[in-house]
């Protein structure tokens, strides 16, 4: 449409210039000649096609100008959109941090929660020996009920210990050795019969090889 706009102005000039548009021997519009009312139709066709790409221009350049608005709100709410999913990543993270901490202070706290490991009924006459169906760990307690008897010796690792009954009816020894040393252990009975439950309690991480009591206490003092 602007080339053909362009057209008619320079067919206009070419037509006014190619013969007279104004006969002054004539009245009223006789006046104007064949070649001035061709050249004053270009000439009005030329401005309607000007005005009316003066008005796409404007209506071009306010849906430009729409669209430049609207890319700035998008714009606008994207950033808006991006600091509230920043700041619930920053709280969700928040809270993960929290949930591990406390999942961190539940998992030290069942390690050193002291567990049965084993409960049994033994009966033991004088002179046997009762060996143990399982393992022995140093800081495990040993626990004793005499139903009848009055001592027995308990064996591990080396060493003797002897469990003699209280007046509670109760025999209670803890086990000495390095951590998660694992140790066979036998009862041994060398007084009158003996009948009774033997239990044995121990905590993970006295089972554990990894853990050590005075490592994990000075990297618990806070550095300054």
């Amino acid at each position: 449409m602007r080339y053909a706009s362009l057209l008619l102005v320079l067919t206009s000039a070419v037509v006014a210039i190619h013969g007279e548009t104004w006969n002054p021997n004539g009245s009223g519009l006789r006046r104007v000649t064949t070649t001035g009312w061709i050249t004053l139709t270009l000439a009005i066709i030329g401005f309607g096609l000007s005005v009316a790409l003066v008005r796409q221009d404007a209506a071009e350049s306010k849906s430009d100008k729409a669209a430049l608005v609207e890319a700035k709100d998008d714009a606008a709410l994207a950033v808006i959109e991006t600091d509230s999913m920043k700041a619930k990543l920053d709280s969700y993270e928040a809270k993960i941090s929290v949930y591990q901490s406390v999942i961190q202070q539940i998992r030290d706290y069942s390690e050193r929660e002291e567990q049965t490991v084993m409960i049994q009924a033994v009966n033991l006459p004088k002179g046997k020996t009762w060996k143990a169906p399982n393992k022995l760990y140093p800081g495990s307690k040993i626990e004793v009920y005499f139903f009848e008897g009055s001592s027995l010796e308990l064996s591990y690792g080396g060493r003797r210990q002897d469990l003699r009954r209280g007046p509670d009816n109760w025999a209670r020894v803890f086990v000495i050795g390095d951590t998660g040393e694992e140790l066979n252990w036998t009862l041994s009975n060398q007084s009158s019969s003996f009948k009774g439950k033997v239990a044995v309690y121990s905590t993970p991480r006295s089972r554990s090889k990894d853990w050590r009591w005075l490592e994990e206490t000075i990297n618990s003092v806070p550095s300054k």
